[in-house]
């Protein structure tokens, strides 16, 4: 159904945007010797010249108060494998990486076997509505050959055969 902008509501919104597959991170802080974390399905590159990405993160998230305080973050693309780790860091449970392998890089949590690690420093934080967009600037980067954990019609799902 086709709707103009005077029809536009949360749940328009929503049903058009769970049509959009994105990738599955787990953002991660580190703040007094503490390891903070939470999923999202709002990170991508911004920027080649000079390298930055964009992670975004309700204002609600504990970890954005971390990240706002410390001026760091922790981008773990996650692997097809880890779909537990994504539930389990998506919950609002408050020791997250309890139960997770994870490994300090750069001071802060890198869970290990991810498909793709970013340490960083925020650049910039912009309020939007009900959200903030972090500008993040790549201090240390590894990837991997691992095949990423997409979020796709809110569940978790494999990238698919090559159309």
């Amino acid at each position: 159904m086709l709707t103009t902008s005077l029809d536009v509501s949360p749940q328009s919104f929503r049903e058009l945007f769970r049509n959009v597959p994105g990738p599955v991170a787990v953002v991660t802080g580190m703040e007094d010797g503490v390891p903070h974390a939470t999923t999202v399905s709002s990170f991508s590159s911004l920027s080649l010249a000079p390298t930055y990405a964009q992670v975004i993160l309700d204002v609600s998230s504990r970890l954005l108060g971390v990240v706002e305080r410390t001026g760091r973050l922790g981008i773990n693309l996650l692997a097809a494998q880890q779909k537990e780790i994504g539930t389990t860091c998506a919950s609002k449970n408050a020791d997250k990486l309890r139960d997770i392998a994870w490994r300090e890089s750069a001071g802060l949590p890198e869970i290990a076997d991810s498909a793709g690690w970013l340490a960083c420093e925020v650049a910039q934080v912009i309020a939007v509505g009900d959200h903030k967009i972090i500008v993040a600037h790549p201090l240390q980067i590894r990837s991997s050959d691992s095949e990423p954990l997409i979020y796709h019609r809110a569940e978790f799902r494999l990238i698919g055969a090559p159309a």
